[in-house]
């Protein structure tokens, strides 16, 4: 299910990856126009980022907007960037703010960063361009399942949802989510943000007690029944199951079955003798609240 809404949102492409794997750290001696130009990518109006990835370690202190950096084309200027490091061979560069439309922006990484022992520099310089398109719009965020976990457990939430933008196509995007208590049991909403969009996602948190026996509502049986009748004509079973009120859908196997009022589910369905059947309950929020097998004879 998709949680539909207007066009509000633009945010096409979070990151960009740039892959110096060919980036040797050799002599220092190595001539400063010595460079290699990779082919040109794409890039939107959404704040960007790019990953240069070098072979070997390099000195942190060498990174800098003399030695790293992007041109906006247009204007020969440098863009103004912020710098991570999420290793000793990864720099992550990135705008600080959204690029222009119909603009070119060139990442350029010069040969005067060194290697972590500041003996040597990298053999060859890069650059790579960049034609920035309009972000696409997203329209709709996919619902998310909900996430069980025990009292006082950390939560580990999606760090990225999937999306439908405004010309239907589909992808994936990060997303920065509020903060949620184990604390207690429950079920907790959890929203989240999209960058550049008004439309939030939500997450259903479901936290239970690990102790059983002080669960009531692990102990609680959700299926109160089930019943199987053989059509022989037909070879095939009609199923019917009944349920406590909490329950939203049942399925028997991979077969959903059809609600059809007071807590009653029925399908019907090719079975074989000795065939065990899997009936499972759901609440609203997709989350198992009981199972139940049955010997087909």
């Amino acid at each position: 299910m998709k949680i539909k809404e207007k066009f509000q949102s633009k945010n096409y492409i979070n990151a960009l990856l740039l892959c110096m794997c060919f980036v040797f750290l050799v002599n220092s001696t190595t001539l400063a126009g010595e460079s290699k130009k990779f082919s040109e990518g794409n890039a939107d109006t959404n704040k960007t980022q790019w990953t240069v990835k070098f072979k070997g370690e390099y000195y942190k202190g060498s990174i800098n907007s003399k030695t790293l950096y992007v041109i906006q084309e247009s204007t020969n200027e440098k863009i103004s960037c912020t710098y991570s490091y999420p290793d000793d061979s990864t720099v992550i560069i990135k705008a600080k703010k959204d690029l222009i439309a119909g603009e070119k922006y060139t990442v350029v990484v010069t040969n005067e960063i060194k290697n972590k022992q500041k003996s040597k520099n990298i053999k060859l310089a890069a650059t790579k361009s960049f034609n920035v398109e309009e972000a696409l719009e997203i329209k709709e965020i996919y619902e998310l399942n909900a996430i069980t976990v025990n009292k006082g457990e950390k939560v580990d939430l999606p760090e990225r949802v999937k999306v439908t933008y405004s010309d239907d196509s589909t992808g994936y995007v990060d997303v920065t989510w509020g903060s949620v208590s184990t604390s207690a049991t429950g079920t907790k909403t959890v929203t989240g943000k999209i960058k550049n969009s008004d439309l939030k996602p939500v997450i259903k948190v479901k936290v239970e007690n690990d102790d059983e026996s002080n669960d009531e509502d692990i102990k609680e049986k959700h299926i109160y029944d089930v019943d199987m009748e053989y059509y022989s004509y037909l070879g095939i079973y009609k199923v019917k199951v009944k349920t406590s009120s909490q329950v939203f859908n049942v399925y028997v196997g991979g077969t959903k079955l059809d609600y059809e009022g007071d807590g009653v589910y029925t399908t019907t369905i090719a079975l074989k003798k000795g065939d065990i059947a899997k009936i499972s309950a759901y609440d609203y929020d997709k989350t198992l609240l009981d199972t139940k097998d049955e010997t087909i004879k």
